[in-house]
């Protein structure tokens, strides 16, 4: 059986594994000072589907991280499924990702742990800011991340190399 949180609420909530020092550390640090969930670490299962959306609608915000957060033009997918559930996206700035989504209008970015605090505590009083930059994502991620929309551009990758 699949927890279901949507009665739960919490001011913070991370969807993933600490698998890295850098995420733990993080994660440690922003549990000692706010109301955090983690769902996929030691204590609480993975969350799919419906029980995902339901965590992430249950959160203000939801925090991003990467595995690797130097590395130009990666992060994870958790970026479009979180905008997909309407959740508002505190993430890290990765190169890159401001070509796909604005920083303030569609998710919002942080540079460090010390910018990650100051945001959290900036964006837990800005209800009404928070849910329109939730809508913009999710409008932002139905219109163009799709995998829809990414199988479309792959068949057009494919063509124009003479593949098909």
């Amino acid at each position: 059986m699949i927890y279901d949180p949507k009665h739960e609420k919490h001011d913070l909530v991370f969807l993933g594994h600490r698998n890295s020092n850098h995420r733990g550390e993080m994660l440690d640090a922003v549990g000692n000072r706010f109301d955090l969930k983690v769902y996929g670490d030691f204590k609480q299962p993975r969350l799919w589907g419906h029980a995902f959306c339901s965590a992430v609608q249950a959160s203000k915000i939801v925090l991003g991280d990467n595995y690797l957060n130097h590395i130009p033009r990666y992060w994870s997918n958790r970026v479009y499924v979180v905008l997909a559930a309407g959740g508002f996206l505190l993430t890290p700035r990765v190169e890159g990702l401001e070509q796909q989504f604005t920083d303030g209008k569609h998710l919002v970015m942080h540079d460090c742990h010390d910018d990650l605090f100051y945001k959290i505590e900036d964006w837990l009083k800005r209800d009404k800011d928070r849910r329109r930059i939730a809508q913009n994502g999710h409008r932002e991620v139905h219109r163009h991340h799709t995998y829809l929309h990414r199988t479309r551009e792959l068949m057009a990758k494919l063509k124009e190399l003479r593949c098909l």
